[in-house]
């Protein structure tokens, strides 16, 4: 049961960043080739016991969701990872829950980077997103 949670909330990830305009979206690797892409990686997780009436488990864990633009232009590629990275954000705000999946599920921040390639630039934006299950 627990994997299977796990497996349906990275799926959701991917459906998101497919949303949010990536042509590209894979989990736990790098394969993509078609720009721009998405990566969904577990990063970290935590579980702890609760009380309530009953005794719970609770996860917390940080998926990264990595957004790779290229374009000729550095400015433009920018721009093209900044877009994918607010379509997601709004797409995980409409719903926290990712349909009923975990408790809540937030971005709690990002990180961006720039890199050159080949005549091309290209922008990384990484975005953190924490995701409270009960179990």
């Amino acid at each position: 049961m627990r994997k299977e949670r796990f497996d349906a909330i990275e799926t959701k990830l991917v459906e998101l960043a497919r949303q949010a305009g990536a042509k590209d979206v894979t989990v736990g690797e790098i394969i993509g080739k078609f720009f721009p892409r998405a990566f969904v990686w577990a990063r970290r997780g935590e579980s702890k016991i609760i009380k309530m009436g009953e005794d719970k488990a609770q996860n917390v864990i940080t998926f990264e969701v990595i957004f790779e633009t290229m374009s000729g232009a550095s400015s433009a590629s920018y721009d093209q990872a900044k877009t994918l990275y607010y379509n997601f954000y709004d797409l995980l705000l409409a719903d926290v829950t990712l349909g009923g999946l975990c408790l809540r599920a937030l971005p709690i921040g990002f990180e961006r980077r720039e890199f050159q390639a080949e005549g091309q630039w290209g922008h990384v934006w990484v975005t953190y997103v924490e995701v409270l299950i009960d179990i």
